[in-house]
């Protein structure tokens, strides 16, 4: 979206991706209060009283009949993998999952006319936290 684009309207269908984990769904369930929202999950249930969509981002064709299926407003991109330890120890499943799957996202979107997309990236960029939470 650039700066000139106006963001979706009020009551704008919003699709979170990743809407089953901890970001996502507390989004989601934010959003909800001023779009309609439908959550995104791969195998997590989706927050309470929002409509769930089983949606795996690392499946292209998944993505495609998701996005074609109803006319989005925009999409929240949550359904990254975040952890660090894990993303050493399987690399590949990381690449598949965040580069990959965030790929079959973006080529949906374009192929069905989805032009805003926020996207939710690591708190792992902010370093070494002196205290959790952050502040």
């Amino acid at each position: 979206m650039s700066t000139q684009e106006a963001a979706p309207a009020a009551g704008a269908r919003v699709l979170v991706t990743g809407a089953g984990g901890r970001l996502g769904g507390r989004l989601a369930a934010l959003l909800a209060s001023r779009f309609r929202v439908t959550a995104g999950v791969r195998r997590s249930p989706a927050p309470a009283g929002l409509p769930a969509l089983a949606l795996d981002v690392t499946d292209p064709a998944s993505v495609a009949r998701a996005l074609d299926a109803t006319r989005w407003a925009a999409v929240l991109h949550c359904a990254a993998k975040s952890l660090v330890g894990e993303s050493l120890t399987d690399p590949g499943l990381y690449y598949r999952n965040n580069v990959g799957g965030g790929v079959s996202l973006l080529e949906a979107m374009r192929l069905t006319g989805v032009n805003r997309l926020v996207f939710s990236s690591t708190a792992a960029v902010y370093g070494e936290p002196r205290r959790v939470p952050i502040a």
